[in-house]
């Protein structure tokens, strides 16, 4: 019987396939390998990861929008290693991949403008909290507006960890392929 994993490969071969392989996206990989061909597995940043439910180390708590842009200091957050950081959120995943070798795997990666969104994140809410949702505030959108210099500085401080993470992904034979989900648009339009 072709695996999971043969029928996608065909499809970028452009050979003929015996079925039309199936993706459910529940971010969930225990439940995507019950009813899917293709399993996402995400690849975060571990210090980032905490932001959601913490805060980010930008997080704009009474200041307005225009005071809190202007008092950012990008550089005053202590940055961790880049490759200790892209080893470890690599590693962490490895063996969870391993249980899943007949399915098509995608790493799944948040982009530098969704990781952005990340440092500016409020503290997670009880409600979130209790639905396990993360959620922000599009403040990088807002620093963005407010503050592009800081905006890109931010933003190009996390591309470079979030190509380092990218690189070492596709290092991996176990990774089929990876998606990199971003936004491009704020509540008031493109970024």
């Amino acid at each position: 019987m072709t695996t999971s994993k043969e029928i996608v490969k065909k499809i970028f071969e452009g050979k003929i396939i015996e079925r039309i392989p199936l993706q459910f996206e529940w971010g969930n990989p225990s439940i995507e390998n019950e009813n899917s061909d293709v399993i996402g597995i995400s690849f975060r940043l571990p210090f980032s990861e905490e932001f959601y439910i913490k805060g980010g180390p930008f997080c704009r708590i009474k200041d307005s929008l225009k005071k809190w842009a202007e008092k950012i200091d990008i550089e005053e957050y202590s940055w961790p290693d880049i490759q200790s950081s892209v080893k470890l959120a690599v590693k962490s995943k490895i063996q969870r991949i391993k249980q899943y070798s007949d399915k098509f795997i995608i790493g799944k990666v948040l982009g530098p403008t969704e990781t952005a969104e990340s440092f500016c994140a409020p503290p997670q809410d009880i409600r979130s909290s209790m639905l396990s949702q993360f959620s922000h505030n599009f403040g990088f959108a807002a620093l963005l507006f407010y503050n592009r210099e800081k905006a890109e500085l931010l933003y190009n401080k996390i591309t470079i960890y979030i190509e380092k993470l990218v690189d070492e992904i596709a290092k991996n034979k176990l990774i089929d392929a990876i998606r990199i989900a971003d936004d491009s648009y704020s509540y008031l339009g493109p970024l």
